[in-house]
């Protein structure tokens, strides 16, 4: 079992979402989180956000790329 930690850090810019996708990277120390749905209040475009654990900082990577068809 990994190592939990309690008291993580966010800021505003992290949404807070129900349903979302939380997966982790044992590798590189993080975990990625996409999609979910807001509580009464509009979407915005789809954002793929990661949070360092060893720098206990969130960020955002984006929207996800379109693939186009070959």
């Amino acid at each position: 079992m990994p190592q939990q930690h309690a008291g993580l850090d966010n800021n505003e810019t992290i949404p807070s979402v129900i349903g979302g996708i939380l997966w982790g990277d044992e590798v590189n120390k993080r975990f990625y989180l996409f999609g979910g749905d807001y509580y009464n209040i509009a979407p915005d475009e789809p954002e793929l956000f990661t949070y360092d654990v060893i720098k206990n900082l969130w960020g955002s990577l984006g929207p996800p790329q379109k693939q186009s068809a070959a």
